[in-house]
């Protein structure tokens, strides 16, 4: 078997995708069919910057929804003003 750089752990009867939380990696591995399951491709990822994209993404979707629900708010407000209280008053 040849390697390039660290060596991955995955073993014969464990060949199934594996992610290393602490190590901030993740191991693929792919049969290769034309080669009739004499030879695995394993592919490790680094995945070290996923987490802080991940937060990232959650942040930037809930300001939207503040912002859309700010302006539904405001816009619904200001139609009830014109409509009911108005004519109230």
């Amino acid at each position: 078997m040849g390697t390039f750089g660290e060596p991955p752990t995955l073993t014969g009867e464990r060949r199934r995708d594996h992610y290393y939380r602490w190590q901030n990696r993740y191991d693929a591995p792919w049969d290769m069919d034309l080669l009739e399951d004499r030879y695995w491709l394993v592919i490790r990822h680094d995945v070290s910057g996923v987490q802080r994209e991940f937060f990232a993404f959650i942040g930037r979707i809930t300001g939207l929804v503040i912002i859309i629900s700010a302006f539904v708010t405001g816009t619904t407000l200001d139609g009830l003003r014109w409509l009911l209280i108005k004519p109230v008053l």
